[in-house]
């Protein structure tokens, strides 16, 4: 049985913990809005923790949500056994801005599952769900569970089955786990490209032919790497944990995500010239993709970077030191909270699994990108920073209609 506690979040806040490149007070003397209501906004609603004992271990459940401003409530889900209360807060204020960025009009929380360091067997995984259930019910209520990878998808859809004997909805997608991951690379592939075109028009150029790099692989890299592929984009670098392989002629990418999806190494590739990591991240290219890792540019090595635009994919993003500095050489960065904007549109507006992607997301996308350059431009700003702007903005409208 899970232990519990429920307490207020607030004693570790502080505006340096809210964002990685802008303070949020700043935020709110540059739109105008008051302090207070920035304050609380971005204040989780209240920290549940539960620590639940099995053959495992330990397993604890933290859920964070923030300000009720209608009746629907999303929740993200994310087992890891590295999670703790701090992600989790951090989590719901970021996800906050992202519904608001992409025009989401629902409440949001998210769940964290800290899992024991030793291997959980199904059985015990399956149990641990069923505990979950009621503690989240009673938290949150109906809610809309939208997991971040194929065993949270998993883990959603048990909590779901088993919500109904306590008289609440927790709704999981209706389909397999791995092709709802597959949907979800595929949104983060279409915004990248799309992305990497609008950046690249500002600069003039044309995304057909540009050069890219990718530096940290995973299932969802590959899936931007054959999507840039498909779209004209010559692949000149990609680098993982394991080396770095270039080509300046340009990488094949069918047979290199081949040898990858069958369990090959980046470094035992055969057709292309091997590289140091470094060397990778140096390689003349319009694009650099950071994929499944943030920290591969920082403050000390960003004069090094060969790419005019840099992309954050799913990673945790570059910080503000390094982004500044990419700045300051004309580099254009482009934020996580971007790259996932038709992610953020394909799981949170109510739409069939099967629907696929549609150009009337790309034009919302493209909307958003004309009025942060509006924002860039009236301020001065980097495109991290405008993005934020926007993003807070947009919260902050909805909470005025919310709460007039």
């Amino acid at each position: 049985m899970f232990t519990t506690e429920v307490a207020a979040f607030g004693q570790r806040t502080n505006f340096e913990d809210l964002d990685r490149n802008i303070e949020w007070e700043r935020a709110a003397r540059i739109l105008d809005l008051d302090p207070r209501m920035v304050r609380r906004l971005h204040k989780p609603r209240m920290e549940c923790v539960s620590r639940h004992e099995c053959v495992a271990g330990v397993a604890s459940l933290y859920v964070a949500a923030g300000p009720r401003n209608c009746g629907k409530t999303v929740a993200t889900i994310a087992l890891e056994s590295g999670i703790g209360a701090h992600d989790v807060c951090e989590g719901e204020r970021e996800l906050q801005l992202e519904l608001a960025l992409a025009e989401v009009h629902e409440n949001s929380a998210v769940i964290g599952v800290q899992l024991p360091s030793a291997p959980m067997t199904e059985q015990e995984m399956w149990e641990l769900a069923r505990q979950c259930v009621p503690i989240v019910s009673r938290v949150l209520g109906n809610t809309r569970l939208v997991p971040g990878d194929i065993c949270s998808a998993a883990f959603a859809n048990w909590m779901a089955h088993e919500a109904a004997q306590y008289g609440v909805k927790l709704n999981a997608p209706k389909i397999e786990p791995e092709k709802y991951c597959a949907q979800r690379h595929q949104s983060i592939a279409e915004s990248v490209v799309q992305l990497s075109a609008m950046g690249l028009q500002e600069k003039g150029k044309k995304l057909r032919g540009a050069r890219a790099t990718v530096i940290g692989l995973d299932r969802m890299a590959w899936k931007c790497m054959q999507t840039m592929h498909d779209a004209g984009v010559l692949m000149v670098a990609v680098a993982d944990e394991s080396g770095a392989v270039i080509r300046k002629a340009g990488i094949d990418v069918p047979p290199l995500l081949q040898h990858l999806e069958s369990g090959g190494l980046l470094a035992e590739y055969t057709d292309a010239e091997h590289a140091l990591h470094s060397e990778a991240l140096a390689v003349d290219a319009d694009i650099l993709l950071l994929g499944a890792r943030g920290d591969e540019i920082t403050e000390k090595n960003s004069a090094s970077v060969g790419a005019a635009i840099v992309i954050e994919g799913q990673s945790k993003g570059l910080d503000s030191d390094a982004t500044d500095a990419l700045n300051d050489r004309g580099v254009l960065v482009v934020p996580n909270r971007l790259t996932r904007y038709l992610q953020v549109r394909e799981e949170f507006v109510h739409r069939r699994p099967d629907a696929g992607w549609h150009g009337n997301q790309g034009e919302m996308l493209k909307s958003a990108w004309q009025e942060i350059a509006t924002i860039r431009e009236r301020h001065g700003l980097a495109l991290p920073t405008a993005t934020l702007l926007l993003a807070l903005q947009r919260l902050a409208e909805n909470d005025r209609t919310s709460h007039p």
